[in-house]
């Protein structure tokens, strides 16, 4: 393919662009109003058997606006700021569902935790068996489950703290749960001497029973720390003393 040769070209707008002799450039230059003496004419500068190998729009060629090499080299480049746009919002969008299903998640867990500090892990089968019994026995008042009363509770505690009547004590459990909500046992500490484990919490809760014994309709919330005493029977380990 013949090359056309550089120079300031027509660029139908007006105005004479430079061509390098590959494609046009940036340069642009306004012409005279009256052609210079002697200045050969754009069908002369490329001879009509050569004009079909150059791209539409080139120098001299008939035409009402820009196009091909003229257009590739003049024409603004386009935006792709949207593309960023596009990216920010997905990005944003994923904050927004991640914060949607961990912030319930951390109100939870806070709820479930005590007011005042986080819990204690028992250490060993002893401990770990101890708060298990703390537990159960927190349970079996929670659920008006005398049978996990039993299970949890020697029979010495039972008889110390009037529970010796499973009808009385489902009555009590029951009474228990319609004044009490949200009761959350947290262990503060376990401390273990022979065959006695100690068992610190802090059980909180919402009440709607005023000091005067009255429902109220807004909850009341409240916190009570216990110290289980809790001791080996058998195979099993259970309550013996609440102070």
């Amino acid at each position: 393919m013949t090359s056309m040769p550089p120079g300031w070209y027509d660029d139908q707008r007006g105005a004479l662009r430079w061509w390098d002799g590959t494609q046009w450039t940036e340069h642009v230059a306004t012409p005279d109003p009256e052609p210079e003496a002697g200045a050969e004419p754009i069908d002369e500068i490329i001879p009509p058997e050569l004009q079909d190998e150059y791209p539409a729009g080139y120098p001299g060629a008939e035409a009402t606006g820009p196009s091909g090499a003229f257009v590739a080299a003049t024409e603004p480049a386009k935006s792709k700021l949207w593309i960023l746009w596009v990216v920010l919002g997905v990005v944003l969008l994923g904050i927004v569902i991640a914060a949607a299903v961990a912030l319930p998640l951390l109100f939870l867990s806070l709820t479930r935790g005590s007011a005042g500090g986080d819990s204690v892990a028992p250490q060993g089968d002893a401990q770990a068996a101890a708060v298990a019994a703390v537990e159960l026995y927190d349970e079996a008042w929670q659920t008006a489950d005398c049978g996990l009363l039993e299970e949890s509770t020697t029979q010495a505690f039972r008889e110390d703290n009037g529970l010796t009547d499973c009808a009385d004590f489902t009555e009590n459990a029951q009474a228990f749960a319609e004044g009490f909500d949200e009761y959350v046992l947290t262990v503060t500490g376990v401390s273990e001497d022979d065959d006695v484990v100690s068992v610190d919490t802090r059980e909180s809760y919402v009440t709607y029973i005023d000091d005067e014994g009255e429902l109220v309709e807004e909850p009341i919330p409240g916190e009570v720390e216990w110290t289980y005493t809790v001791v080996q029977e058998g195979d099993r380990w259970a309550v013996d003393g609440l102070d």
